[in-house]
């Protein structure tokens, strides 16, 4: 029974790990049934955006990473949005 129980909690420390200095993440959706997350963010520059995509990208636990509605911010910042379709061993015990 254990073995197939989904830790939510588990995906913080996780990606805490994969998330680039600059970047501030200011919303998060988890989907366990889907194995997907949702996120909202804002960084400084594109380079830096495309600096964390890059990594997420590579990440072996990370199936699939959508970007989506980027907006430039009043103070020059640039606003994000990912979808991440996760492999299901993130959310394991």
């Amino acid at each position: 029974m254990l073995a197939s129980h989904q830790k939510s909690s588990a995906f913080f420390p996780y990606f805490e790990k994969l998330s680039h200095p600059k970047v501030t993440f200011s919303s998060l959706s988890l989907n366990l049934k889907e194995n997907r997350a949702s996120l909202a963010g804002t960084t400084e520059n594109f380079q830096t955006l495309e600096q964390q995509i890059h990594v997420l990208k590579k990440e072996k636990l990370i199936k699939n990473v959508n970007l989506s509605g980027i907006s430039i911010g009043e103070e020059g910042k640039i606003g994000f949005s990912l979808d991440l379709l996760l492999d299901p061993q993130i959310f394991k015990y």
